[in-house]
């Protein structure tokens, strides 16, 4: 997922802003995903002040990073300036620089932009009472002088942290038919300075399947690595789902939508929803793929229309295991005929993987609920770690990794490894948990067995009362004298 931050947000909460972000990260860990995070944005507002959602409006309460205040003191060589940007920037990159839930940094969107000013201006002006824009604003090559600037700066900042991910900003300001020689080339030298600066490469491309393709080609010859198209599908601009994916998967191209759910960025609406008041409320939608409840804006986008209720009324088993779906449409749980569903080995990570197995009642009653706004977990109706416990058994290893645990259940013997990340484990629980695997005058206990144990991203530093962390770790290392291998990472150990 592609999350943008921004430097006011970091300034005004301090150490309660990166914070947020890890249990941010979490969350999409815990959904088997990772984080792209973007410092910087050249888009859309200029300034915070009255920065509130306009109803119809594309991205009309979006504001910049840095605002042009920050920006433009930064630009007229304002020290303080300069030093609040960089100091920004390395303790955020220096935060998360060896942080598996980030897999790349986006240093600046789109820092080429120079028309969003000229687009919103009339409507600010309008509501604002203004004769022309604001004098702090920075337009058109005062702007552009002003944000590259920055843009290498940042990325001088960013790589003198040292992290582990690769550092990118993305190409989307090409060679159009009617610009003239000069544009042209002026446009290529932007793209080849974003590239130079790029570790790995990334593109933003609201275009059809042919576009896209040239552009993946074209850019495939910097040799990289993977293109990462870090925005794409807008569907009238016949950039979809249906016409795209094809193309990033032929091309090993990493694939970001702009937008999943309708909310309050509406970006459901177009862009130039800014310059036009005649734009239908039913109009076809411009980004996002799901309403606010989960149901898909266009079923067809996520799942084979042809298999839902209204093509399908009469289907009784429905296997759609090892495929490449992400989601189930609520509309499915509408199905009176359906028996028996099969949707293993597919990357949902929206439902949970014990809902999915607890067959097409329970699934398809969750699936109605979505479109009630229901909670899964008053779906489940049974112990949602007992398939893990009863595997393990057998396969002597146990992920209840991501699971939101503040305790363990009594795990089985003769574990060999054990990976309970993402959690919120004490050192305490976790003791208690290992000492409770069968007695240590079993044979099979975990004392004799395990020897890989995984608990990054728990709590295991967190002081208890009577208790000292530390003691307890170094209790479980001498309990454990197999053991081999122990990730304690992200555990807030003093």
């Amino acid at each position: 997922m592609r999350v943008y931050l921004h430097e006011e947000l970091f300034y005004r909460r301090g150490g309660a802003f990166l914070h947020d972000l890890s249990r941010l990260l979490d969350v999409l860990h815990r959904h088997g995903m990772a984080a792209m995070l973007v410092l910087f944005d050249a888009c859309w507002r200029p300034d915070l002040e009255g920065a509130v959602p306009i109803p119809g409006v594309h991205n009309s309460a979006w504001v910049q990073c840095p605002t042009h205040d920050v920006l433009g003191a930064y630009a007229s060589g304002d020290e303080a300036a300069r030093e609040r940007l960089r100091l920004y920037v390395t303790a955020v990159v220096g935060h998360f620089a060896y942080d598996p839930r980030v897999v790349v940094w986006d240093i600046y969107n789109e820092p080429s932009m120079r028309d969003g000013e000229h687009w919103i201006l009339p409507r600010l002006a309008a509501g604002n009472g203004w004769a022309k824009h604001p004098s702090h604003w920075l337009l058109d090559g005062q702007k552009m002088e002003a944000v590259f600037g920055l843009l290498k700066e940042a990325f001088a900042w960013a790589r003198a942290v040292g992290p582990s991910q690769p550092l990118t900003t993305a190409v989307w300001d090409f060679p159009r038919v009617g610009d003239d020689k000069e544009v042209a080339l002026y446009k290529l030298e932007l793209n080849r300075q974003l590239l130079q600066l790029s570790d790995v490469v990334s593109l933003h491309c609201y275009c059809d399947a042919e576009e896209l393709e040239e552009r993946l080609l074209e850019l495939e010859s910097w040799d990289r690595g993977p293109v990462l198209v870090t925005e794409f599908m807008a569907r009238p601009r016949n950039s979809t789902l249906a016409n795209n994916l094809p193309v990033l998967r032929q091309h090993g191209a990493w694939g970001y939508t702009w937008g999943l759910f309708r909310g309050k960025s509406q970006t459901h609406r177009p862009w130039d929803s800014w310059v036009r008041e005649d734009i239908a409320e039913d109009a076809e939608w411009f980004h996002d793929v799901f309403y606010e409840n989960g149901s898909a804006y266009d079923p067809s986008e996520v799942f084979p229309e042809s298999l839902l209720p209204s093509s399908a009324p009469n289907l009784a088993t429905l296997d759609l295991s090892n495929n490449d779906l992400s989601q189930i449409p609520p509309e499915l749980g509408l199905s009176q005929a359906l028996k028996r569903v099969v949707f293993g080995g597919n990357p949902i990570r929206s439902i949970r993987p014990e809902l999915l197995r607890a067959g097409a009642e329970a699934l398809k009653k969750f699936l109605r609920s979505r479109l009630e706004g229901a909670q899964e977990d008053e779906y489940l109706g049974f112990d949602p770690v007992a398939d893990d416990l009863r595997t393990a058994s057998a396969t002597h290893e146990l992920d209840l990794s991501g699971r939101g645990l503040a305790a363990l259940p009594l795990l089985p013997t003769g574990l060999k490894r054990l990976s309970i990340g993402g959690n919120q484990l004490t050192s305490s629980v976790l003791a208690a948990a290992l000492r409770l695997g069968a007695g240590p005058d079993q044979d099979g206990s975990l004392v004799d067995s395990l020897r890989e144990l995984i608990v990054e991203r728990n709590l295991l530093g967190v002081a208890e009362q009577g208790r000292d962390s530390g003691s307890v770790v170094a209790e479980l290392l001498r309990s454990l004298p197999c053991l081999q291998e122990l990730n304690l990472s992200f555990n807030r150990f003093a």
